[in-house]
């Protein structure tokens, strides 16, 4: 890497570091709120853009079919951008939009969806977003604040350690 690669390395890390870091702060405080006692509901977060989806549907068909026919309620945490295809592709029996850039943009947004989360009172979470965002998905994770929760091991290469500690502490 030449140096001028190595500085624009450092500086997205440093950024990254304080929009997590301030966001983390802001998501304490919501995580503070009372949670709805957990019910039998099983959340399912992908943000991701729709490429994604489009891969990821078939394997989200089987997943919420397994729960549904457990007997448990699935509720999908989803891009807003493909919102409307999961409403006609997938049976979740509820779906909450998150608008990513939104999420991370404002602040009266991101507070609405994690108490929107955190009405859900999920008692397990799973997060299908690779590699994990810990300003996104690592959130909803958070807002969802199931008791037991699952996400894929991968995170962002340049993310810096801490972050990538914190991020391995939502997942049970």
């Amino acid at each position: 890497q030449s140096p001028r690669q190595k500085r624009i390395l450092t500086w997205r890390k440093s950024k990254r570091s304080i929009e997590w870091l301030t966001y983390l702060i802001i998501d304490k405080i919501i995580a503070r709120l009372p949670a709805k006692t957990p019910t039998n509901i099983i959340a399912i977060c992908n943000v991701q853009l729709l490429g994604d989806y489009t891969l990821w549907m078939p394997y989200a068909k089987d997943c919420i079919e397994y729960w549904k026919g457990k007997g448990k309620p699935v509720a999908l945490v989803c891009n807003a951008a493909w919102k409307t295809l999961a409403e006609s592709d997938l049976s979740a029996d509820m779906l909450i939009g998150v608008e990513p850039k939104k999420f991370i943009g404002s602040l009266r947004y991101r507070i609405s969806i994690l108490r929107q989360l955190r009405s859900l009172g999920a008692s397990f979470a799973i997060n299908f977003c690779t590699p994990r965002d810990g300003i996104v998905s690592d959130a909803c994770m958070r807002g969802i604040a199931a008791p037991n929760t699952i996400g894929l091991a991968p995170t962002y290469v340049d993310r810096p350690k801490v972050d990538r500690n914190f991020s391995a502490r939502i997942y049970s």
